[in-house]
């Protein structure tokens, strides 16, 4: 009985232990095991894809991107009146405070998108898959890479120079490099990236909207004209993309015809779902907001609904070929047109006349009151991007 007594607490207290360990033993569910992410090609094209995705977001180009065109002066907010749109406002009266909200989009945009590209650059270089692969998927991420961080150096000068991943043991403060050490990381990727990456004529249709040998030297060519120098290369740079094929569209409303994304002109876009299986203000952010924001309430002229109603996109604008004559492209109503004349609740018709002219109809609502004024090719241009 005795030795009975000894045996029991001595059993218990083994399945004890063992309960133990196998209860504490688990794998934590809030973090992905980042070392076992990496095994076969498939792992290697979802990072490069995880890369791309903060492009599409609202503090990158689904909105703060191209709210910088309103910053350069060359539109204005509109909106709604009061604070609707304020901190937009405020960018371009340069009045911004530490809390504008635009400011930290963008700020905080790149900066996931960076921390996923180095991701990419550390791990897909040991994966035994194939090298075509393997070139495509770095020469992506050095791309896209690049393209984030011009992004921060040309709004915010020098910035923390990040190369490797960060984990929770790092300096998570690092500390801001300056401007020319940027550049020189940007113009390092993107020489590399060119050295990497395909042609856009290879890639399959599904795969058309990766970064290209010809978006890589685009972007370069657009590095080195903004810090004005490397003339010669600039040059030499936009002759071989040339080379490549890339060439006007024959039709120019093609660059905004939906149906014709990825076309002849261009190097790289910012990829967007366009159909309805997402919902549009969701946060997967597969429908691009710009039509919405830019175009004039209360119309039907863009997709979705956005304050004042449903709207729809147009299926296509009218050709803008030389023999096009007089005839009217869309009427609409809008508040603002850039550099002619300020209009309280206008309607406005735009008429072609040829190529490079166009005239703008404005009348009140007295129907007999109204004038024609010419406006010059690059207000067309504003023109067509609010209408659109």
């Amino acid at each position: 009985m005795k030795k009975f007594r000894y045996i029991l607490p001595c059993f218990l207290l083994g399945l004890t232990l063992s309960s133990c360990n196998g209860f504490l033993d688990k794998e934590p569910w809030d973090s992905i095991d980042t070392s076992k992410s990496f095994q076969a090609a498939e792992d290697a094209i979802a990072a490069v894809n995880g890369a791309y995705q903060p492009l599409q977001w609202p503090k990158l180009y689904n909105m703060r991107m191209w709210t910088l065109d309103i910053v350069a002066g060359n539109s204005i907010v509109g909106a709604g009146g009061g604070t609707d749109g304020i901190e937009t406002t405020d960018m371009a009266n340069f009045i911004t405070t530490t809390d504008n909200a635009g400011v930290l989009d963008v700020w905080r945009g790149p900066s996931p998108g960076i921390l996923r590209c180095n991701f990419v650059i550390k791990n897909v270089p040991g994966m035994n898959i194939d090298q075509s692969l393997k070139n495509r998927c770095l020469g992506e991420a050095k791309f896209l890479r690049a393209h984030y961080y011009f992004i921060l150096v040309r709004l915010f000068g020098g910035v923390p120079l990040l190369t490797e991943p960060q984990t929770s043991e790092d300096d998570l403060k690092p500390f801001r490099a300056s401007k020319e050490e940027i550049y020189k990381l940007i113009e390092d990727d993107l020489k590399e990236a060119i050295n990497l990456l395909p042609d856009k004529s290879s890639y399959s249709a599904s795969d058309l909207g990766r970064a290209s040998k010809g978006a890589a030297m685009g972007l370069l060519a657009k590095v080195y004209l903004t810090q004005r120098k490397e003339y010669a290369e600039i040059v030499r740079l936009c002759e071989e993309i040339q080379k490549l094929g890339y060439r006007l569209n024959d039709d120019y409303s093609d660059n905004f015809n939906p149906n014709k994304k990825n076309g002849p002109e261009s190097l790289f876009e910012v990829q967007y779902y366009g159909k309805t299986n997402y919902d549009f203000w969701s946060n997967e952010n597969q429908s691009s907001w710009l039509s919405a924001f830019t175009g004039p309430r209360n119309s039907d002229m863009v997709a979705d609904i956005l304050w004042g109603g449903p709207r729809v996109e147009p299926s296509r604008l009218p050709s803008l070929s030389a023999s096009t004559k007089k005839g009217i492209i869309v009427k609409i109503r809008l508040f603002f047109i850039w550099d002619v004349l300020t209009l309280t609740e206008s309607n406005i018709s735009l008429l072609i006349l040829q190529r490079d002219t166009i005239c703008v109809s404005f009348w009140s609502r007295n129907p007999s009151l109204w004038i024609t004024i010419p406006v010059r090719p690059t207000l067309w241009y504003s023109v067509m991007r609010m209408c659109y």
